[in-house]
């Protein structure tokens, strides 16, 4: 590789291009250069980070952003704009100082804007520079290319780019040796849009090389999909989606190349019949190749579905599908089918001493065969679910949810489960013009028996309680106090995998968490001057802050964070400050920063 070659002669030709769109001459009368629009800004920020374990910093760094634009003669025909920015900073650390430099540097010069034909090239550069007590690190970007795009008279879309880029870093020490290491990447892409009668058409395509220099690494990534999309009315719709992508990597000791060729196509078509039918078909198709040095490895696949919904009344549900499978690659083949259908019944809602009642009733049949043979299986599922509003007065409810199932499912593979699942909740709510508040109550209980070779992590008992409350305050016309609290506590118990420890010997596990967050949006009176603050405890127990965890390793985590910002005219100040204590180590982090903006902004 020509490493001197190119690393001279990229940024020269960078750099041309940024003066060139800069500094456009104008030699002809009629192409006056109209004002310049300049805006940009400047900034200082102050970042303080003490750990009660680990390295506490104190940063300091300064800030400042220019930007312009014009346009040559009419806008219609040319636009120029371009940015520099510098960015300094300087950080101590209890065990070393750094100080950083970074410069950057964009231009682009976009050719009829506003045509069916727009034309951009653009160009930038950044270099930053890192010294420490014991090393620098100086890091050198560069990035250029042209985009051109093309919209016909018929409303086809065309679009093409080119970009190259180039990062270099260079790592010196204390004892004056240097590492330097640099990569080429070049990347082309190529799209188009279509759209005639009730089909449309996207193309995209990206071709990415990156080169280390001095080296034999190499890598090639190619990646491209048509998507086609048809839909001539609400009753059908389809799509169609044809993806290729390679991957060519070359290393100094080794070379790999993987292709993967992947068709995934699903229609949908609802006829406009008496009753409700909704009839899907999907395909999909994949080819995985894989070279790696020794013999070629592929694999291939194939999965075909169609399926059907059809609503005999408000009540009856049916379903039934299909399928297909077949997988292949050098040493075997296989084909694997499916059927499968259902059915499901949903009574009228209906008062029961006071409550809203209703029932509910599930069955489906499958069979599945494969190269070992056949398996069919068969489940049903029966249950109810009430439910009650409760008007306490205009502004507050009381409301009760319930339900409870039995289902039971069975195959020829000598495997069967029984699960019955309940639930429960009680919800009180009140809405008020300052004020609104809420308090839930949950519960969740799941039993399962099962037997045979899939038991396993099947059978056992799932218990969860869960308890929400939430405030939502108004404090005048511009101060808000809300308040959430979340404790929960689950169990989970599975004969077959109990360890002794962890989540599934039957313990009770807690959970929970609350916060507390304040903001007003003219403190003290001041226009412009917004405060907020919020209090977060996430805790292992029952009760955050006043209970503690009962396992060692568990969270009780506590955070505390405040945000005051203030803007008068193009003036920015803001100020955030946060003490915390996560995993027991407690840390404090307080940030300021300032931006003056200026110019055409």
């Amino acid at each position: 590789m020509n490493q001197g070659k190119h690393r001279h002669i990229r940024p020269w030709v960078c750099g041309a291009i940024i003066c060139a769109l800069m500094l456009v001459p104008v030699t002809h009368a009629d192409a006056a250069l109209a004002p310049i629009r300049l805006w940009g800004e400047l900034g200082y920020d102050f970042r303080l980070e003490r750990f009660e374990e680990g390295d506490s910093l104190e940063e300091n760094a300064g800030i400042f952003k220019l930007h312009g634009m014009t346009y040559i003669h009419q806008p219609w025909l040319a636009v120029v704009e371009g940015g520099i920015g510098l960015d300094l900073r300087h950080t101590d650390r209890d065990t070393d100082d750094s100080s950083s430099e970074n410069i950057t540097g964009d231009a682009r010069l976009r050719l009829f804007p506003q045509s069916r034909f727009p034309f951009e090239v653009y160009a930038e550069r950044s270099d930053s520079r890192t010294d420490t007590d014991l090393a620098g690190l100086d890091i050198e970007r560069t990035r250029y290319g042209v985009q051109q795009r093309y919209t016909s008279e018929a409303g086809t879309a065309y679009r093409f780019r080119y970009e190259h880029s180039d990062h270099r870093n260079d790592t010196s020490t204390a004892s004056g040796q240097d590492d330097i290491q640099e990569d080429e990447a070049d990347l082309f892409q190529f799209g188009f849009n279509k759209a005639f009668d009730a089909h449309r058409l996207t193309f995209d395509s990206n071709l990415n090389r990156i080169d280390q220099l001095d080296s034999r690494d190499q890598t090639e990534t190619f990646f491209s999909t048509l998507r086609h999309t048809y839909s001539p009315g609400p009753s059908l719709s389809a799509e169609d989606m044809l993806t290729y992508n390679v991957t060519d990597l070359q290393q100094a000791m080794s070379e790999s190349k993987t292709s993967i060729l992947q068709l995934n196509s699903y229609a949908f078509w609802r006829p406009a019949t008496r009753r409700p039918l909704r009839v899907n078909t999907s395909f999909r198709a994949l080819g995985r190749t894989n070279e790696s040095g020794g013999p070629e490895n592929t694999a291939n696949s194939a999965t075909g579905t169609l399926g059907a919904t059809y609503e005999w009344s408000p009540r009856w549900l049916f379903n039934a599908s299909a399928g297909v499978t077949g997988l292949e690659n050098e040493d075997d083949s296989e084909t694997q089918t499916f059927q499968a259908a259902g059915a499901s019944y949903t009574s009228e809602q209906r008062k029961l001493a006071g409550f809203d009642t209703s029932w509910f009733a599930q069955f489906d049949a499958r069979n599945d065969t494969d190269a070992e043979g056949s398996i069919q299986g068969a489940g049903a599922s029966l249950g109810y679910s009430l439910g009650r509003n409760l008007l306490i007065d205009q502004r507050s409810s009381l409301v009760f949810n319930g339900s409870q199932s039995v289902s039971y499912v069975a195959d020829t593979d000598d495997f069967n489960a029984r699960t019955l699942l309940s639930n429960l909740s009680l919800t009180w709510s009140r809405r008020g013009q300052a004020r609104s508040s809420l308090i839930r109550i949950s519960a969740s209980d799941s039993h399962s028996y099962a037997s045979g070779d899939r038991a396993a992590g099947i059978e056992g008992n799932f218990q969860l309680v869960n308890l929400q409350a939430s405030l939502d305050q108004r404090l005048g016309a511009n101060a808000f106090l809300s308040g959430n609290l979340t404790v929960q506590a689950s169990r989970d118990f599975r004969p077959d995998m109990i360890s002794g420890t962890g989540s599934l010997n039957g313990e009770w596990t807690p959970t929970a968490s609350a916060d507390l967050s304040y903001s007003i949006n003219r403190l003290f009176g001041v226009q412009n001057l917004v405060f907020r603050s919020t209090l977060r405890f996430i805790s292992d127990s029952y009760l955050p802050l006043f209970d503690t965890p009962e396992d060692a390793t568990g969270r009780d985590d506590k955070r505390w964070d405040n945000r005051l910002e203030y803007t008068i005219g193009r003036l920015q100040l803001r100020a955030i400050g946060r003490v915390s204590e996560v995993r027991d180590e407690e840390q404090a982090f307080l940030l300021f920063q300032v931006r003056r903006l200026f110019g055409d902004i």
